[in-house]
């Protein structure tokens, strides 16, 4: 698979567009993607299990059309989001999807009907935020969506003409496993692979332990713990920035988990290592 040219066209229609663009394998897990930062209406809502069943339940449904017919597939999700999905193919079959979403058409009420919707499955959501993450989602017009989704299909068929999706043989753990160490400097939570990845959070957590013997939050706090140690030997920087480069929420919580690793502060740790190289 050549991630690097499948990465750049990702990133350009991202560019273009502003709405998140992803690749998906035949079992429906995300392999790359682009998203959008600030506000995610999406990982928002997955936050109510009513809310990301229905999501769950209406991509799959969505993508097996696009499997059966073998063709460009536009439509509006259940919570009012404009979403397109383009197959690509190989000797006739399906092989991956390219998916993007993250839009809304400018029509009259387009912005009423998301947070009502959500707001109907999940009572105790967060309103205002909820209409604060739809204000920052691209809104075009239909042509334009159309437009879009038109390139998409362009991109489909770039992706088929020079082969880009060869030799995808990854696992369902080895996907995980590369989206975490893609975003260690990101918030992960299961909900948020679950929804990156298309997925539930009991089949990740199935089978990232049965292929890798740990858990997914072991593995990020162990990814994490390994980048945090190379920065303080390697860097200078405080141990604030070190742990928001590492993913930690705060340098509270880093501070505690380190220490609980290593049985000392980082400042004492990285005083230690560099005293030993000194000696050394």
């Amino acid at each position: 698979m050549n991630i690097p040219e499948l990465e750049r066209l990702l990133y350009d229609f991202y560019q273009i567009s502003g709405m998140e663009v992803a690749i998906l394998d035949t079992k429906h897990h995300t392999i790359l993607s682009h998203r959008s930062p600030g506000k995610n209406f999406c990982g928002t809502i997955h936050k109510h299990p009513k809310c990301l069943e229905v999501c769950i339940q209406s991509d799959r449904l969505r993508l097996n059309h696009v499997e059966e017919n073998k063709r460009l597939l536009t439509y509006i999700c259940p919570f009012g989001i404009f979403e397109a999905i383009a197959p690509i193919m190989k000797d006739g079959n399906v092989i991956a999807y390219i998916f993007f979403a993250m839009a809304i058409e400018e029509k009259e009420g387009g912005d009423d009907f998301p947070a009502r919707r959500v707001l109907e499955l999940a009572p105790t959501a967060d309103a205002e935020y909820l209409r604060q993450c739809i204000i920052e989602i691209p809104h075009y017009s239909r042509k334009t969506l159309e437009a879009y989704s038109d390139l998409l299909l362009i991109m489909a068929e770039y992706i088929e003409k020079y082969d880009l999706m060869s030799n995808n043989e990854q696992t369902l753990a080895q996907v995980v496993r590369r989206y975490i160490d893609k975003n260690l400097s990101s918030k992960i939570t299961l909900a948020d692979l679950s929804w990156n990845l298309h997925c539930s959070t009991v089949t990740l957590t199935e089978h990232f332990k049965r292929e890798f013997g740990i858990t997914i939050m072991q593995y990020v706090t162990q990814k994490r713990m390994q980048m945090a140690e190379q920065m303080l030997l390697g860097s200078h920087a405080s141990i604030n920035e070190i742990a928001s480069t590492c993913g930690f929420a705060d340098v509270e919580y880093f501070s505690r988990t380190f220490k609980g690793i290593h049985g000392i502060s980082p400042n004492r740790w990285r005083q230690m290592q560099r005293e030993e190289r000194t000696e050394g």
